[in-house]
């Protein structure tokens, strides 16, 4: 009956509640299956309550699977709506399971104010763990005190403590944002590689996605629009350039459709997130893609020259060019005029590049 319902308020719970109930049952595929999915539907809608419930479960969930990244890149979608909701539920069981990944990262200072963060917003709420619960934070929190110390333990708890609701958001969020140490790719996170000079391709984890996996070009194009734009675009910006010549609304509908198509596609829905009111490429996430890469390489590899004779990084950047920006075949068909700016850019950084190689005087008599 709540599928039956828009928006989709209803069944992002009835999905939250069925990804409990299977993972409490050890069942984490099930788990995973239906979080995805009201997760998915939860974005869609924007709803910031579902939203916040389902990434942090879903995050919990990736945990659970050993996918400390992963759990992070959600932990990172409900910690934007968290702070909107202030609800007191999904903090705890976010915060929580911080403390989890901090003792892994060996900064148990920090797990320590987080498991007293923690237990200040059970106290709020009236939330006292259930046995289960109670024996794993009891167990966690030894481990903290043992590698810290008693004393140093109780003042880390105590600083936790004393954090209002806001404050914790906050201190989660500094978790959040920060990096997993240099220790190479987590397992269990795919790596997505766009290349899109010269022949199109894209992949996830070392696998090309084969073209039918694309329902139809849009969803490839909205991939392609994102990763030019690392730091968002409104619905609006991206309605504009990609369905410029359509109605507001239905602009508005087909880019929600094309955005489920694309998460359908890249596997897990958090490759694409919302926050501060713009939709972009989960910075949390790793991703290559090769036109900000040559930009970003010939750039420095110019200035380099500019004050050496050593070419040969300019050399090995311009190897990139495969040929201009979505002039594949097929690929750009279709497509909107936004992408032209960025074809233009990087052609012409080509062009100077090859010029600089054959004459490297240029450069330093320019600088």
């Amino acid at each position: 009956m709540a599928r039956a319902v828009r928006p989709h308020y209803w069944i992002t719970y009835a999905l939250y509640w069925q990804g409990c109930v299977a993972q409490a049952r050890g069942d984490l595929p099930a788990a995973r299956a239906a979080v995805d999915e009201g997760v998915a539907l939860a974005l869609e809608d924007g709803y910031n309550a579902p939203i916040a419930h389902l990434a942090t479960m879903r995050g919990r969930i990736a945990l659970a699977e050993g996918d400390n990244a992963g759990a992070l890149g959600f932990f990172a979608i409900g910690l934007a709506r968290l702070k909107r909701t202030k609800n007191h539920w999904s903090t705890i069981i976010l915060i929580e399971d911080l403390a989890r990944i901090a003792v892994e990262r060996d900064d148990h200072e920090r797990a320590a104010r987080l498991l007293g963060a923690a237990a200040n917003l059970r106290e709020e709420a009236g939330a006292a763990p259930l046995p289960p619960e109670r024996e794993v934070l009891e167990r966690l929190g030894g481990s903290v005190r043992g590698s810290l110390g008693a004393a140093a333990f109780e003042t880390a708890f105590q600083a936790g403590q004393a954090l209002s609701l806001s404050e914790a958001l906050d201190f989660a969020h500094a978790m959040v944002g920060e990096p997993a140490p240099a220790t190479g790719r987590a397992a269990g996170v795919p790596l997505l590689r766009v290349s899109a000079l010269g022949p199109l391709e894209i992949s996830l984890d070392g696998s090309q996605l084969p073209a039918a996996a694309w329902s139809s070009a849009k969803p490839r194009e909205l991939l392609l629009y994102l990763v030019c734009h690392p730091g968002g675009r409104t619905r609006d910006q991206i309605g504009l350039a990609l369905w410029g010549d359509v109605s507001p609304a239905q602009r508005k509908n087909d880019f929600h459709i094309t955005l489920h198509q694309l998460r359908s596609t890249l596997g897990r829905p958090d490759w694409i997130v919302f926050e501060e009111e713009r939709y972009r490429i989960n910075p949390r996430l790793p991703v290559e893609f090769d036109g900000r890469q040559f930009e970003a390489d010939v750039r420095a590899a110019r200035a380099a020259l500019a004050k050496s004779e050593n070419a040969a990084p300019l050399a090995l950047a311009l190897a990139r060019y495969r040929g201009d920006f979505l002039d594949d075949a097929g690929a750009g068909a279709g497509a909107g005029d936004w992408h032209l700016e960025y074809r233009d850019r990087w052609h012409r950084l080509y062009v100077e590049g090859q010029l600089a190689l054959a004459d490297p005087s240029r450069l330093r008599r320019s600088g």
